[in-house]
This record gives structure tokens, sequence and C-alpha cells, in this order.
């Protein structure tokens, strides 16, 4: 007889590429138990004691529950730790309609001297 076992995701989140591309993923859908769900894979991937340790925090406070929801500065130090950061990343364009004030160009002309010659 066949015996299976039930798929564990943090047995395959072994570096911080495939934790990011996890993340990512997860972060994409925008549900927050979802997120918190994956960001507690990631933990237990990373060994929970090690990370409470590489943090300062409890291993008890990095244990969330299903209703939980991880102060945001705890979710960063957790992030760092496994070696995944955070990126800001634009989801639409600006509104139609109202455009944004761009920059001004640098000027082209060069100085050469104090009598401001070109």
């Amino acid at each position: 007889m066949v015996k299976i076992e039930p798929f564990d995701t943090a047995r395959h989140l072994d570096n911080p590429e495939i934790i990011s591309h996890y993340l990512a993923e997860a972060l994409e859908t925008g549900d927050h138990k979802l997120i918190v769900r994956a960001i507690t894979n990631v933990l237990r991937a990373s060994r929970i004691a090690d990370v409470a340790n590489a943090t300062g925090l409890s291993r008890t406070s990095l244990y969330w529950k299903n209703k939980a929801s991880p102060k945001f500065i705890t979710v960063l130090k957790v992030l760092d730790v496994v070696g995944v950061r955070l990126e800001p990343i634009p989801v639409r364009p600006p509104r139609s309609g109202r455009k944004r004030r761009q920059p001004p160009l640098p000027s082209r002309t060069t100085h050469t001297g104090a009598r401001g010659r070109v």
C-alpha cells in the first residue's frame, strides 16, 4: 500500500529567490489570510526558532493563528531574516484626464569659465 503524505509547502521554500516568488504570488491575490499563511510557511521553512533568535522576537509571537494579524514591523523583520524585502510596484497607471507634472529636464547648455560663455 502506498502512503501519501500531505503536501508541505515549507519543505520547498529553501532559498530567497523561491521565497520571493512564492510571496509575490501570495501578495498579488490581495487576500490577507493567504498572505499571512504564506509568510507563516516561510517562517516554518526557515525554522521559527532560528528566525526568533535572529529577530529578537519570542517564538510564541511568531505562531500566528488563522485570525491573527501580525504587526507590520514583525513581518518586515521576518522577511529580512529570510533574505527577502517588500518592493513597491505600481499596479496601474495614473488616472486619465489628470496628468502628472513632469520634473523639468536639466539644462543642455554648458558653461565654461566665470563669465558664463559657452
